[in-house]
């Protein structure tokens, strides 16, 4: 595979697995965000901004709006009396009731289908490497390598492996490299 050729491979499989949420076969990675309530920590947020210091028993409003992009985005807010009665000071952890599903949707995340983005740390060592000559689209980082082994456990499906149409965007961005290089030559 070429320079080229991998590139246009490595930029299809990122749209395909983390934008629009589909697998090696084309298919939709089917699943659903966890509901179950839980604690977060402000460490978690990729949205820092939408981390609010919250116990399981404070009085809170969510509001959901649809940005322009058709994502819903939830936002919390604590009525004052909780924090002014809250006996924890510093609390270092929010107080989800929606799990996981609401934690995504409080940063403006999706949560209608499963896009397995969220901090972009494994979209991130999704790369290029040469190796021996040769172009490799490989993930470069170890705990990356764990975590795209435990989605494809947990979904069922095989993901990081090139699709078709991965297939088929490297080779077209090749031929037309090639194509290329001989108009050049001929001229």
């Amino acid at each position: 595979m070429t320079l080229v050729g991998g590139k246009a491979m490595e930029k299809s499989l990122k749209l395909r697995i983390f934008n629009n949420g589909k697998d090696t076969n084309d298919a939709t990675i089917r699943g659903k965000y966890s509901s179950t309530a839980g604690y977060y920590s402000k460490d978690r947020f990729v949205q820092k901004g939408a981390f609010k210091p919250i116990g399981k028993k404070f009085d809170v409003k969510i509001t959901t709006k649809t940005g322009n992009s058709g994502v819903e985005k939830d936002t919390v807010k604590v009525s004052r009396k909780s924090i002014k009665n809250d006996t924890k000071l510093n609390r270092k952890t929010m107080y989800l009731a929606g799990g996981y599903e609401q934690f995504r949707r409080i940063q403006g995340f999706p949560v209608n289908y499963v896009n397995l983005n969220l901090s972009g740390s494994l979209t991130g060592n999704i790369q290029l490497v040469r190796n021996d000559g040769k172009t490799l689209l490989v993930i470069t980082d170890a705990t990356e390598i764990e975590k795209s082994e435990h989605l494809e456990k947990l979904y069922r499906k095989k993901i990081f492996t090139p699709s078709q149409t991965d297939i088929a965007a490297s080779e077209e961005a090749m031929a037309k490299e090639v194509a290329k290089i001989f108009s050049e030559i001929l001229k």
